[in-house]
């Protein structure tokens, strides 16, 4: 592509996610970009996760245009990836049957180029939008990631006879069916982190090319399905620099050891723990984090921190200033898109985050929302085969 005054970075005009840019080129012509556009306040959302669960217009219409409406500016971050890979509750009974959202069109290109350019027009019609960065591709390597190479390694020299992605970063041994499930959840988790990262090193492109800090950086589930609009001024007058729902009236219940991870919101000062988190996990000491659970949590050392524990432990260990939100301030719930037998979609919420103060409360249009567990899919299911929607 050639370099046009518009882009004012050469990230957002050359760059594709985790590709290398040419530093000498950027510092020969970076004297000709257009002085930076202070002040306006601005966010960046970075999703990461696949496109089959990634819900596009209900974070554009209750999360863009809200943030828009407070003038902020927002720039889109997302890496979404196309290939089957094995769900870590594959035996729901739907997961099988996951469709990416009706709202996107079908792609009739390999590379899902025309996709992507959907929705980078979709996100232009939002004046103060940019999609900063944007990759459809089959997978993500994480095999050939040097820090899991060595992790991997490592535990199979101490467990000669376990999957070393059952053992990390989430430990669960307590049978060698969950021990099965754990390192598809582990390899799902550490893709969807590895992606994040590198959206991340975008992140840090942008900024110091065109020479500004974003105000406040949104990381997201793809699956976020979002029912109210967002308002992001009502965490300017709270204290904290990380919002994290409170899910304190959840069913299961949380445990004093968690913090809800299906979504982070951080002020631009400790956003790099969480757009660097692949990397934190693997210096992050998650024996020491199992060996605070009590026994009833920790099955004598057959099960170490979940997710949830994990990033308490490490937000906790950094020493990070924290603010737990009721859901009304983050209203969204993770759903599915399910494609039924007769080819019609299906939402149903997956995960439902709950809170005592401000609870969200859905609105004309989601109130109907089933959540997935209570829905009979073997009756809906019964004479079809399993085959996951492209």
């Amino acid at each position: 592509r050639v370099f046009h005054w518009y882009y004012n970075s050469f990230s957002r005009c050359v760059a594709s996610t985790g590709e290398q840019i040419d530093t000498k080129h950027i510092e020969m012509i970076s004297k000709f970009v257009l002085p930076p556009k202070q002040q306006q306040r601005r966010v960046a959302i970075v999703i990461a996760g696949k496109l089959n669960k990634f819900f596009f217009h209900p974070t554009l219409d209750h999360v863009v245009a809200n943030i828009l409406k407070m003038q902020f500016s927002v720039d889109y971050y997302v890496f979404l990836t196309t290939a089957r890979a094995k769900a870590f509750r594959s035996g729901a009974g739907y997961t099988e049957h996951f469709q990416r959202d009706p709202q996107l069109p079908k792609s009739k290109f390999s590379d899902s180029a025309d996709i992507e350019e959907y929705m980078r027009m979709a996100v232009e019609k939002y004046k103060g939008t940019s999609m900063a960065a944007l990759t459809i591709d089959k997978m993500i390597d994480i095999d050939s990631e040097p820090l899991l190479k060595s992790r991997r390694k490592k535990a199979q020299q101490s467990h000669p006879d376990k999957d070393p992605d059952a053992l990390f970063p989430v430990f669960d041994v307590r049978s060698k069916e969950i021990s099965k499930r754990n390192a598809i959840a582990n390899r799902n988790f550490l893709r969807m982190h590895l992606a994040i990262q590198n959206l991340w090193a975008n992140v840090i492109k942008i900024e110091e090319e065109e020479g500004f800090t974003y105000d406040y950086v949104i990381f997201m589930r793809d699956d976020s399905l979002w029912v109210n609009g967002f308002d992001i001024k009502r965490f300017d007058a709270n204290g904290g620099d990380v919002f994290i729902p409170a899910c304190d009236d959840r069913d299961p219940a949380m445990v004093s050891h968690e913090f809800n991870d299906h979504i982070l919101i951080s002020r631009r000062k400790t956003a790099s723990y969480f757009g660097n988190y692949y990397s934190k996990l693997f210096e992050t000491d998650i024996n020491a984090c199992m060996e605070a659970l009590p026994d009833t949590l920790s099955k004598k050392g057959k099960r170490g921190c979940n997710t949830e524990m994990l990033l308490k432990w490490i937000i906790t260990k950094n020493k990070l200033s924290v603010n737990l939100v009721g859901q009304a301030d983050i209203p969204f719930q993770r759903a599915a898109n399910v494609k039924l037998p007769d080819g019609s979609n299906m939402q149903c919420f997956h995960k439902f985050c709950q809170s005592k103060a401000r609870p969200l409360k859905l609105k004309k249009g989601n109130e109907n929302i089933k959540m997935c567990k209570d829905i009979n899919w073997n009756s809906i299911f019964k004479d079809t085969k399993s085959v996951t929607s492209d």
